[in-house]
């Protein structure tokens, strides 16, 4: 396990997607992007220098052994599927 119990840090140079991955996790998290109008959906699914794409998804996986989610399971997975 390379991560702590207690502290992380996300470090890289400018450009290196440390802002993609908080905005991914705050996507998962938070409300605020169920209720997106089309156009919305549009710039978040171009967004970059990639293909288009007509949906994406962020999924992050919780430990869950010392069972502190109320999920009988040692992993509880959380996914955002966005689409056109």
């Amino acid at each position: 396990n390379n991560l702590s119990q207690h502290h992380n840090v996300v470090v890289g140079r400018n450009g290196a997607g440390k802002s993609n991955f908080f905005d991914a996790v705050r996507f998962i998290l938070s409300d605020s992007f169920s209720q997106l109008r089309a156009e919305d959906r549009v710039q978040l699914l171009h967004e970059g220098a990639g293909a288009s794409v007509l949906a994406a998804y962020v999924e992050i996986v919780f430990d869950n052994v010392q069972g502190r989610l109320p999920f009988d399971k040692d992993e509880v997975a959380l996914r955002r599927i966005i689409g056109l």
